[in-house]
């Protein structure tokens, strides 16, 4: 995880670097495209075989590995009910833009740190969060 493309050192240098090519006005879309298109790519295979009726996504940020309107496109595409996003992120920021990027998209959102995996201090929390999810809609994809 600490090299993936997306997240860990990976992400955040080339966001940094991003951020610093901005500032000369330099074309930063073309830097992403490699890794948009392997992330989105896999998203949509996945999905598409696994078909969830839920997915819930874990430090989502603000989505910007996925093209606008992903879900909402793929769900088209594949004829079926819209899927139900269950985010859980404790950044407000990422909440704006995630719901910005994916404004079609049905988005319940979660802020309490102690539902991440990987900052909770209280495992019991995570575990309650993710049988209670799967208690009330057996179609969820995590």
């Amino acid at each position: 995880m600490i090299l993936s493309s997306s997240g860990g050192l990976v992400y955040h240098a080339r966001a940094a670097f991003t951020r610093f090519e901005s500032l000369f006005r330099c074309a930063i879309d073309d830097r992403w495209q490699p890794t948009r298109r392997s992330v989105s790519s896999n998203v949509r295979a996945w999905l598409t075989e696994t078909q969830p009726q839920q997915l819930i996504i874990f430090g989502p940020s603000a989505g910007y590995l996925l093209e606008p309107d992903f879900f909402a496109k793929l769900d088209r595409e594949l004829g079926r009910q819209p899927i139900s996003i269950v985010a859980v992120d404790p950044d407000p920021l990422a909440q704006i833009f995630f719901r910005r990027r994916f404004r079609s998209t049905k988005v319940t959102w979660h802020t309490r740190s102690d539902l991440l995996p990987f900052t909770s201090r209280d495992s019991a929390s995570f575990g309650a969060f993710i049988a209670k999810s799967l208690k009330e809609n057996d179609q969820t994809a995590i």
